[in-house]
């Protein structure tokens, strides 16, 4: 397992970046999903914070690429 710092690290030298934007978020690992994770042609999800009364939503869709031997 990487570090949180590590994975941050990489994530910046890949995008040439010197910090996290403003707003920007990162996961890390498998978020619980209720129902669990199914295969998709797209995935959505939010996470809220019942404090502060405020969520994230996330979707993408995903495009299935030919198998490669």
């Amino acid at each position: 397992m990487r570090t949180p710092p590590d994975l941050i690290q990489g994530y910046l030298g890949a995008t040439g970046a010197t910090a996290f934007a403003e707003g920007h978020v990162m996961t890390c690992g498998t978020v619980p999903a209720i129902g669990g994770i199914r295969p998709s042609q797209h995935f959505e999800m939010e996470l809220h914070d019942p404090v502060l009364q405020r969520s994230l939503h996330h979707r993408y869709e995903v495009q299935v690429l030919p198998e490669v031997a």
